[in-house]
């Protein structure tokens, strides 16, 4: 964004390649849950294809809403690399948090 360089933007022809699959999971009453594989790895790019989708992240003060989050509604619930010495892929799977399951109760039941 050229009006703020440290916030990033989608574009289309000047712009760095940037790619990210992202499927819809569940739609609920004030929130969608999203999987999301990004095969780049550009600065912001989640927040930033989200935001240009439509599906802000909430708790995102910069791309997205904060709707009276302090923090982003955004978890990686599996990763996987490459170990740097023995090349050996590497995967690693983390449960959500309870600020998710919170915001679940809070906003997202009828």
């Amino acid at each position: 964004d050229r009006r703020n360089p440290f916030k990033m933007k989608v574009g289309f022809l000047e712009s760095k390649k940037a790619l990210t699959l992202v499927k819809v999971i569940k739609y609920l009453r004030e929130a969608t849950f999203l999987s999301l594989t990004p095969f780049t790895g550009r600065m912001h790019q989640i927040r930033v294809h989200l935001n240009f989708l439509g599906y802000p992240i909430v708790g995102d003060k910069k791309y997205g809403i904060s709707d009276g989050y302090s923090e982003l509604l955004l978890h990686a619930k599996k990763l996987g690399l490459y170990h740097p010495r023995s090349g050996k892929f590497l995967e690693f799977e983390s449960p959500l948090p309870e600020r998710f399951l919170n915001f679940l109760k809070e906003r997202c039941t009828t």
